[in-house]
């Protein structure tokens, strides 16, 4: 399981970061105002809160209910200034660092009901949600 996890999680990464590209060079924005930088920089303040929760959740620490807008709106003034290409670059620095967390647990975390299995499941999806939003923004 802990594989076909990974491969997913990677292939809806590599999906997004494509996608991420395309709607960026071609000035695609989405219904509900975001575009391309938007969407890369709060994936990576995603994959960087993964990388840091994580090994709490494997420290004992509990359950964390997440306000998405505030998270979100956080990310975003947290990468104000930047360019897409910084933001990107950050994108691929936090995921490379949460593969490579996430490589190294012991396959039992992927199980159903493991530390990592709902962050990885929920990750992929979020991933491909963002890359089939934009796709289809710039069809």
């Amino acid at each position: 399981m802990k594989q076909q996890m990974l491969q997913d999680f990677e292939q809806a990464y590599n999906r997004v970061l494509r996608a991420a590209q395309d709607a960026f060079a071609r000035g695609v924005v989405l219904p509900d105002g975001w575009g391309a930088w938007e969407v890369v920089a709060h994936l990576a303040a995603w994959e960087v809160e993964g990388s840091q929760r994580i090994p709490a959740l494997l420290a004992g620490a509990g359950s964390k209910d997440y306000d998405t807008t505030e998270f979100n709106a956080g990310a975003l003034a947290q990468a104000q200034g930047q360019t897409f290409e910084q933001v990107e670059a950050s994108f691929r620095q936090a995921h490379q660092r949460l593969v490579s967390l996430l490589d190294a647990l012991d396959a039992r975390h992927f199980n159903e009901g493991g530390l990592a299995h709902e962050w990885v499941l929920v990750s992929t999806n979020h991933n491909n949600e963002h890359a089939q939003a934009l796709e289809e923004a710039g069809a």
